[in-house]
């Protein structure tokens, strides 16, 4: 990793299946709604195990994240990538105090869904690590929905 000087670089794996959302409608059954007493849970994409386990990991990858001084305030499920093994990565996080920055330019996209924002970020455009925990509950419920939040 050149993080010395600019530009920038860090190196990734490479990462096959995608994000965890695309992963999740690509590999679960759709429904309009998650039938989730419904799955084969003999098949290794279609167990209620394997949503535990993104949500785990996924909890995991944030406690490490806010250990190291850094946060996620635009974290989705389209913001978690899925590898050949099934394990979440997450990417798009930022040093805690250019989070505010990046949410800046959130609030200047068109059409973006505020839902994944907690209400103080909204109302009150301020973050902090503790906001990343609403985003997190909605992540989770993005995983047990399997990807249909509509």
């Amino acid at each position: 990793m050149n993080t010395f000087s600019v530009p920038y670089y860090i190196y990734q794996d490479f990462v096959e299946c995608g994000t965890l959302r695309d992963f999740l409608l690509r590999n679960y059954p759709s429904s309009g709604y998650a039938q989730l007493e419904n799955f084969d849970h003999g098949s290794r994409s279609n167990s209620l195990q394997d949503l535990a386990r993104f949500s785990f990991e996924i909890a995991g990858g944030m406690t490490f994240l806010i250990e190291k001084g850094f946060c996620h305030p635009v974290l989705s499920a389209q913001k978690i990538l899925i590898d050949a093994t099934g394990r979440c990565k997450l990417y798009d996080f930022w040093p805690e105090e250019s989070a505010k920055l990046r949410l800046n330019k959130v609030f200047n996209k068109v059409n973006f869904s505020y839902a994944w924002l907690a209400p103080e970020s909204i109302f009150f455009r301020q973050y902090s690590t503790e906001s990343d925990v609403w985003s997190f509950a909605v992540v989770l419920w993005e995983i047990y929905s399997l990807g249909e939040y509509h």
